[in-house]
């Protein structure tokens, strides 16, 4: 299976996140106008015709644009047809490719960066078998004998950003918990399984989630038409922006490209100010990695080295002693802030 794992805005302090009221992050945004440029590589200024962006492979009659977010970047916008994507407090924009040299001119010091619509995809799975021996993943990364956390209203929220999931499979039977947002067909069946492994219910049916009937919101990505399952750039800086306006704690994100989507950090990042932390998926590449996780910065990246799990001798590469995951926990949360602030003081 590839690696993955009612909507509420109250996240309450919990083990997974702590909210950050949002008028303290816009007022710590302001503090930080003086923070050191972020990396050039995180803002890239690339246009339709430049060498640079020949090679990627990207949607051929759109572009992504950012501007600092206001009414002035707004309004550019709108003259030249630019859709906003993402949370509404950021600057991203998508918007014809033959309009957005201009649109980049036209926004003179508020344009942040620019880029191509840059394609990305999940691998669609078959149906997951019940979690029994030989296929008991489940021990493997919760332990059994660990109660799990008693679901209430106020539980955190879990956002699986995916392909549509579907609500009515009988995996969900009655879980009030679990909701996707209306709209997108399904048409695969990987966010049904990711959502199943993160959460599916003690009902006797399929398999058991790690948080069994855990609050889940599937956020559905819009595919490309005419591809095999294909997102873009701007579909998935707008699903992640929904899942942070949804209030989630946790943002799941098992999909990936090896181009970079600077919509899609911002997205990101912006989450992880307001308290939600983000998970990627490293791929199911084993030793060979994937880009994504790395190009998201995401503060968890989870994946497997090993074509087969297992569960009495994990890598030490991947779980090594207490001391040295909470040494590198600390170093990877104190990275990421440092990253998202600085990002943040650009966008703001």
């Amino acid at each position: 299976m590839p690696a993955s794992l009612s909507l509420r805005s109250d996240r309450p302090g919990s083990v997974f996140a702590s909210l950050v009221p949002r008028l303290l992050v816009i007022a710590s945004l302001l503090a930080l106008l003086i923070a050191p440029a972020a990396r050039a590589d995180e803002f890239p200024l690339q246009l339709p015709g430049d060498a640079s962006a020949a090679s990627v492979r990207a949607d051929a009659d759109t572009w992504m644009v950012g501007a600092r977010p206001g009414r002035e970047s707004a309004a550019i916008a709108r003259r030249f047809g630019a859709r906003h994507v993402g949370a509404k407090a950021t600057g991203s924009y998508v918007l014809a490719r033959t309009r957005a040299r201009a649109f980049a001119h036209a926004l003179g010091h508020r344009l942040v960066y620019a880029q191509p619509n840059v394609l990305m995809k999940t691998d669609a799975v078959p149906d997951d078998p019940l979690s029994v021996a030989p296929n008991d993943w489940r021990k493997v990364v919760a332990d059994p004998a660990i109660d799990p956390p008693a679901v209430t209203p106020q539980s955190p929220l879990i956002a699986l950003v995916d392909a549509a999931a579907d609500t009515t499979h009988p995996e969900w039977t009655g879980d009030p918990n679990f909701t996707t947002l209306p709209g997108t067909p399904v048409t695969n069946l990987h966010g049904t399984a990711t959502a199943s492994v993160a959460a599916a219910p003690a009902n006797g049916i399929g398999i058991l989630g790690v948080w069994p009937g855990a609050r889940a919101l599937n956020v559905p990505l819009r595919t490309v038409p005419g591809t095999d399952g294909e997102i873009s750039c701007d579909a998935s800086a707008e699903a992640i922006g929904k899942a942070v306006d949804a209030g989630a704690a946790v943002i799941n994100m098992s999909y990936g490209s090896v181009s970079q989507c600077t919509a899609e950090k911002i997205q990101i990042y912006y989450g992880v100010a307001t308290g939600a932390i983000p998970v990627a998926a490293a791929g199911n590449e084993f030793q060979q990695g994937n880009p994504l996780a790395d190009t998201q910065q995401a503060i968890m990246a989870i994946g497997c080295q090993r074509r087969q799990i297992e569960p009495t001798r994990q890598p030490a590469s991947i779980i090594g002693d207490r001391d040295h995951q909470r040494a590198r926990r600390d170093r990877l949360q104190a990275d990421l802030n440092r990253r998202s602030l600085r990002m943040l003081a650009h966008i703001a």
